[in-house]
């Protein structure tokens, strides 16, 4: 990234061509801020990894000065206890201040207990920023401004840099009819476009959808009737953070005389959170109930909400269509309503739940004819609408993969915007008074999280994983005596390779057999394990096409 004064620089680190892992570099002058620091969901072949994360190695050349979040979502704020602990680790020694964090009252607050999981609080400056506020970070001036999306507290951020007014939509919709979070501030868009802007960031997500987006109050009043409708019970599944949704079912739910048990820990926690801040409101102080009371209620009075909409292993709603949940089964003549959107990768995942619903006799229903869900992204419309308003001499898409930027480029293009340019994770585009370019291109890979070992940015580890998946493992144990003669028959078992069709395990036996016999001079254990290594890898590969792990063990009796 450019360190002239005079210029602006724009590095993203995730989000760019691909759904999720949200995070922005911006350098001016001496300082380096971070938008947005969000996780993405593995895909199938990132076998037993939570989250992945963007590549904070590149904040080694380029520290940054703070953080800014535009909203609560995961996938704008999930990577954040994986920075800190990425900083704690290259410190080198160094006592670090506590990192500036800038956001909104519920974001600080996701982010806060989140952080607190992790013991990190002690890392950081939450600092609350409001729309309409203005703030300065070092060569940055700031200010927040108020936008309609799934989570309320959004904000998209104007910028005042060296090259001019730059402004960043974060993810952001139009709905005249919100449930809970506010308007967007079209007038604030207005005012800035008529000022002049020269740079405009926008969500692309939803890019290729024409017309606007469904009303969260139509959302509302299609649950309601599905509500009334359903002979049993029902369980919807959504995001645990669309707060609008969440105060939409449980309206829902009251005006036809059902209650309400949520399954998932952290729909639980931030409905809780959402209530304590004066997000959600109660319509009856009794209307939720514990889930250890799901068995004891009629069927007919009862919704519940669960969370895992996308199908992730181990989620309430995976746990409950398998069978596997202690507080659930699925009933005859439940109705399952997904109130939430299919992110682009998970359709085996999501398929894989609502067929184990069918097969025990569920319905299920999907946004399409009914306005189950609705969006938290611009529809093409409303981006042509804010490109009129905003007016920018330069235009960047932000959030999705490359298609979607490609069309976003393409309408600011007919819609008269003098240049639009698309950047790639690990791209530097450098502003200038007068012009753009790219004027690095760095490679980044992305960070992994395995459970309670954090981050883990091993790529080896993950080509290990994916080698287990697709050869499995040998396991070899043989027990020699003190002249290096078989005590006993080899042991031989495989995992994840192949049961012992037509002898594949007996014939494996023997091949070890054959490879210790082969073994001349001295007998070292080294020599063993690499002869029988060698030759049962040779054998797999020929009779069974595969390339399994092979871990050979040697026990020697005194």
């Amino acid at each position: 990234m450019s360190k002239n004064d005079t210029d602006l620089s724009l590095m993203p680190l995730g989000g760019l061509g691909e759904f999720g892992m949200n995070c922005l570099l911006m350098g001016a002058g001496q300082t380096r801020l971070m938008i947005d620091c969000g996780v993405m969901f593995p895909s199938d072949d990132e076998h037993g990894i939570d989250f992945v994360t963007p590549d904070f190695s590149h904040l080694e050349r380029f520290p940054i000065d703070a953080l800014v979040l535009t909203h609560g979502h995961e996938d704008h704020i999930g990577a954040t206890p994986y920075l800190l602990q990425w900083l704690r680790r290259h410190r080198n020694g160094r006592r670090r201040q506590p990192l500036p964090i800038y956001g909104t009252r519920f974001t600080l607050a996701l982010v806060r207990r989140r952080l607190d999981e992790h013991n990190a609080l002690d890392e950081v400056d939450l600092r609350l920023i409001r729309p309409g506020q203005e703030v300065a970070i070092g060569d940055f001036g700031l200010e927040a401004i108020a936008v309609n999306h799934s989570i309320p507290d959004a904000v998209a951020l104007a910028l005042k840099t060296p090259v001019g007014t730059v402004v960043h939509t974060g993810d952001w919709r139009l709905d005249p009819r919100p449930v809970s979070s506010g308007q967007t501030d079209l007038a604030r868009f207005c005012a800035l476009g008529e000022r002049g802007v020269r740079l405009l960031l926008s969500d692309s997500t939803n890019i290729e959808v024409g017309g606007l987006a469904v009303s969260e109050a139509e959302v509302a009043e299609a649950l309601l009737d599905a509500f009334d409708l359903a002979p049993a019970r029902v369980v919807v599944t959504l995001f645990s953070s669309n707060i609008g949704r969440i105060q939409s079912l449980l309206d829902a739910a009251h005006a036809t005389g059902r209650q309400v048990a949520m399954l998932g820990r952290s729909l639980q926690q931030n409905s809780a959170l959402a209530r304590e801040m004066g997000f959600l409101r109660m319509p009856h102080p009794d209307l939720i109930i514990a889930p250890e009371r799901i068995n004891q209620t009629s069927p007919a009075e009862l919704v519940v909400l669960a969370g895992g909409s996308q199908g992730e292993h181990g989620s309430s709603l995976y746990r409950v269509a398998m069978g596997e949940h202690s507080q659930m089964r699925v009933m005859h003549g439940d109705t399952l309503i997904y109130s939430s959107r299919q992110i682009p990768g998970n359709e085996r995942r999501v398929t894989r739940v609502v067929d184990a619903f069918h097969r025990q006799g569920a319905e299920v229903l999907f946004p399409g004819t009914r306005a189950l869900h609705t969006t938290g992204h611009a529809h093409r419309e409303e981006q042509s609408l804010l490109l009129g308003m905003v007016k920018p001499k330069l235009f960047m898409p932000l959030h999705g993969d490359y298609r979607r930027l490609h069309m976003h480029a393409e309408l600011a293009k007919r819609l008269g915007v003098p240049r639009s340019v698309i950047v790639n994770d690990g791209e530097t585009l450098t502003v200038r008074e007068h012009e753009h370019v790219i004027s690095e291109r760095l490679v980044t890979n992305p960070g992994y999280v395995l459970g309670r070992l954090g981050l883990a940015a091993d790529t080896e580890l993950l080509r290990q994983r994916r080698h287990l998946a697709f050869n499995g493992m040998v396991v070899v144990n043989v027990v020699l005596d003190a002249d290096g003669g078989l005590v006993q028959a080899p042991w031989v078992e495989t995992i994840g390779v192949a049961m012992d069709v037509d002898g594949v395990i007996s014939q494996a036996t023997r091949v070890v057999e054959t490879a210790l016999a082969q073994v001349d001079g001295p007998r070292s254990r080294d020599r063993i394990e690499e002869s029988v290594r060698v030759e049962l890898r040779r054998y797999f590969r020929r009779h069974l096409d595969r390339k399994p792990q092979i871990s050979v063990v040697v026990n020697t009796l005194a």
